[in-house]
């Protein structure tokens, strides 16, 4: 519920300052340049904001797991990674971007079924296998692949190679080849 008020709000400040922005650019143009002009721009600013909450979001995900080691493995630290990651799945979903969307949903399978519901402690390979997962997902997203996603797809497969090797199985990654 939270997101969606967040991604109304950001929308609508984003309409208004587009708007003001436009009307002083049309001075000049005719009204339908203007008007293609106003839409492309405004909805790039929104697709700039959705990927700027993502990768927000995916930061606060990543300071619970570094807590969660930091503090000896106390479980508690992890209880909102799994909402954050859904988040951030949801906004690459908006962003018609599946696949990373799914690897996401994976981690956050893996978080809360093995770590928070079972509270188990990951040993050093799923560790590192957990890290690479993460720190791929997070080069994805803060490396401007959200808004030009062809520009990187070895590092989606790295995500996807952790995802596999966590041992959970989501139907686009059983999908693709091992």
């Amino acid at each position: 519920m939270r997101w969606t008020a967040l991604l109304d709000i950001a929308g609508a400040l984003l309409y208004v300052d587009a708007s003001l922005d436009d009307q002083v650019s049309r001075l000049g143009q005719s009204d339908s340049a203007a008007a293609d002009e106003s839409a492309s721009s405004e909805s790039l600013r929104t697709l700039e904001v959705l990927a700027q909450e993502a990768i927000h979001n995916f930061g606060t995900a990543r300071e619970g797991f570094v807590a969660f080691i930091e503090t000896s493995w106390d479980h508690t630290q992890l209880e909102q990674v799994p909402r954050l990651l859904s988040e951030v799945a949801g906004a690459l979903r908006m962003l018609e971007l599946p696949e990373p969307a799914d690897y996401l949903n994976g981690v956050r399978s893996y978080v809360a079924i093995e770590l928070i519901g079972k509270r188990r402690v990951p040993g050093g390979q799923q560790l590192d296998t957990l890290a690479d997962a993460m720190a791929s997902l997070e080069y994805y997203l803060e490396g401007g692949a959200v808004l030009r996603p062809e520009t990187q797809p070895s590092v989606l497969d790295l995500a996807a190679e952790s995802v596999r090797a966590l041992g959970i199985v989501l139907p686009s990654v059983a999908l693709s080849p091992a």
